[in-house]
């Protein structure tokens, strides 16, 4: 891993462990998730989706419609 790579990972680390030991609320930690993860790898689209009733919802979403968010199913 270059050195480099090595600062990004830690400051992704660091950045979820603070989202983690907020007091945010679930959704609010799921979306500042995305945000982290999508920014740091510099993409437009980040999304998480969760498996609940055998089909995995999104749950939270940067790039996407924010209306889609447990809506959206596969």
């Amino acid at each position: 891993m270059t050195q480099t790579a090595a600062i990004s990972a830690r400051q992704i680390l660091t950045g979820l462990h603070d989202v983690m030991a907020s007091r945010t609320l679930a959704q609010g930690k799921l979306n500042n998730v995305v945000e982290i993860i999508g920014e740091a790898l510099n993409s437009e689209v980040c999304s998480i989706y969760l498996l609940r009733e055998g089909s995995l919802e999104l749950f939270a979403t940067r790039g996407l419609n924010a209306d889609a968010v447990h809506v959206t199913r596969l």
